[in-house]
This record gives C-alpha cells, structure tokens and sequence, in this order.
C-alpha cells in the first residue's frame, strides 16, 4: 500500500461513516496508519535522492562518454594524413560527435530534471495533503465540545 492510499484510509477512518462525531474511531487502527505512513516517507525521501544521486552519475557519465570520443577522434584524426581535407574532415567528424553526445547529456538532464519535479510534485500535493487533514482534525477536536464525545 502507498503512502496516498494509506492516508487516503485514515482519512476515511476519521471521517468516514464512523467520522469523530458520529462514533468511536479505531484509534488503535489510526496509530498503526501513522505509523505506516510515518516509516513509508524516508523510503520516499531516500527514493526521491537516489533519483538525484543517478542523474549526476548519468550527466558524469556521459560527460564521460564525451571525453572519451573527443580523445577517440582526436586519435584517428593525428594518424590520418596530415593533409588539408583529411584534417578538415576529421574536425568536422569529430565537432559533430561532440555536439551530438553534448546534445544527448542535455536531454538525459532534461528528462531527469521533470522525473525530479515530478517526485518531489507528488510528496509535496501529499505533505499538503497531509498537513490539511492534520489541521482539520485539530480544527474538529477544538471545537468539539465534552457533550459530543460521549457519543
């Protein structure tokens, strides 16, 4: 179960056809919701670094991959004739690598950054989520009066 779903069933149990007012909430259950919800979010959080920590691994290695075609070029352009065309071939081959491998780093970026945005969307809606239900709840149980408990 996700940590939406399980946020999703304690809002049901506190609001639901039990509700605070109407009759008893299984406060046991509530507690073990928490509970869940409380160490299901450093996974989220640590899932949601390990996404960083690969793009950075991504965007090194393909600034890897790079280097090591630029090397490469360079290599088969300083053993090929030192002719004017030749050269200028090789120049151009290897522009056209680079910039193709530079344009390929800058997309793997670009798609890391929006799956990021994404994850870190997604656990902010839920922490607003959150933090409104525990606001709602406090709300509810000020204004509750000794009388409506008993119940």
């Amino acid at each position: 179960m996700d940590i939406i779903e399980l946020v999703d069933e304690l809002y049901d149990e506190l609001n639901g056809k039990k509700g605070l007012f109407n009759k008893r909430v299984d406060l046991t259950r509530c507690a073990e919701l928490i509970e869940v919800v409380r160490d299901s979010l450093p996974a989220a959080l640590s899932e949601a670094k390990t996404v960083i920590a690969k793009r950075e691994s991504i965007y090194k290695n393909a600034d890897s991959v790079a280097k090591n075609i630029i090397k490469e070029a360079e290599e088969r352009a300083a053993h090929k004739s030192d002719t004017s065309e030749v050269l200028k071939l090789a120049n151009r081959e290897s522009k056209l690598v680079v910039d193709r491998t530079y344009r390929q780093c800058d997309l793997l970026v670009q798609k890391t950054k929006e799956h990021l945005d994404s994850m870190f969307s997604d656990v902010e809606t839920f922490m607003e989520e959150t933090l409104d239900m525990i606001h709602k709840n406090r709300d509810e149980l000020r204004n509750a009066s000794i009388g409506n408990l008993k119940d």
